[in-house]
């Protein structure tokens, strides 16, 4: 008849964590942990939409180049101002086409 051997306490502990938590929430550490992990890969990022200029965007509203840079000036449509050019999202015009729309 085989002997009847209480385990050690680490063999205990570690034999009730595999069971409770799963091999995956083992405290001892698996020899791939000790490696070190390989560099992240960055965020894979959309292209950015282009910017229109001033003639563009303000084509798209029906109003003068003049006007549209004067609102931009004013904040009450959003724009980039790059030197002493404007700039300006085709997606922002069209929000702002859409809320004065609405109001």
């Amino acid at each position: 008849m085989a002997q009847f051997k209480p385990r050690e306490s680490a063999e205990v502990d570690w034999a009730l964590s595999i069971t409770l938590r799963g091999p995956a929430m083992c405290p001892i550490s698996s020899p791939q942990e000790d490696q070190p992990l390989p560099p992240k890969r960055p965020p894979v990022r959309e292209f950015p939409e282009p910017l229109l200029d001033s003639e563009q965007a303000a084509a798209i509203i029906g109003i003068h180049p003049k006007t549209l840079q004067r609102y931009a000036r004013q904040r009450l449509i959003r724009g980039i101002h790059i030197g002493k050019l404007w700039r300006f999202r085709a997606s922002t015009i069209e929000e702002w086409i859409r809320r004065e729309l609405a109001s």
